[in-house]
């Protein structure tokens, strides 16, 4: 017959081990909780495990819930991943990273084609309506070739950066670093790209 300490420390494993095969939390997080949430004895407390000593097997729980890390860049998403925490659903964007030999507008030419290629390929309709990128007057030259009627933006970041770039450019880097009124002046200008055209 088990103990009332046995039975307590089963319980609390069962509480644990449910809350690991549907959460996502990290395990250590769940156990702590949970063991704070259970209001265990003395004695079942000193004989609970810690997280650490829990953590193996319980990941070994999770793994068996948990689909595998995908091997191919094709993939479906499971739906326990489709939703935030709050049950909405995720904003998917598509994007595409690009190692490329140069800055040239003949080489971000060739980058569009082939992704205009792999599109047609894979039945899908390539004519983008918003572009975003950095300020690379290269890329934007390519993309004003390629795609005429798509509306091109500059990245914020990229925008701050280069503003902040023509700071250091007149030598007043240390000027905005020491000057309150010097850094409000460039923040400012770098906010301006957040404000629709009526209110600048």
């Amino acid at each position: 017959m088990p103990s009332p300490e046995q039975i307590e420390l089963r319980n609390l494993k069962q509480k644990v081990k449910d809350r690991v095969q549907v959460e996502t939390n990290s395990v250590p997080k769940i156990y702590e909780k949970e063991l704070a949430r259970s209001n265990l004895s003395p004695t079942a407390l000193i004989l609970a495990p810690v997280a650490t000593e829990a953590k193996s097997n319980l990941n070994r729980i999770r793994r068996k819930t948990t689909a595998p890390l995908p091997t191919s860049s094709e993939f479906e998403i499971p739906d326990t991943y489709r939703n935030t925490f709050n049950g909405e659903p995720f904003i998917y964007f598509p994007y595409v990273i690009s190692l490329l030999s140069g800055k040239l507008t003949a080489i971000y030419r060739q980058l569009l084609s082939e992704l205009e290629y792999h599109a047609e390929r894979l039945k899908l309709k390539f004519e983008p309506v918003h572009i975003m990128s950095d300020f690379e007057m290269s890329l934007i030259k390519a993309i004003k070739q390629k795609f005429p009627k798509a509306m091109h933006h500059g990245c914020f970041f990229h925008l701050c950066q280069s503003l902040y770039k023509e700071v250091q450019a007149l030598d007043l880097a240390e000027a905005y670093l020491n000057d309150e009124d010097i850094r409000l002046a460039c923040r400012s200008t770098m906010a301006l790209a957040l404000l629709s055209f009526e209110y600048i």
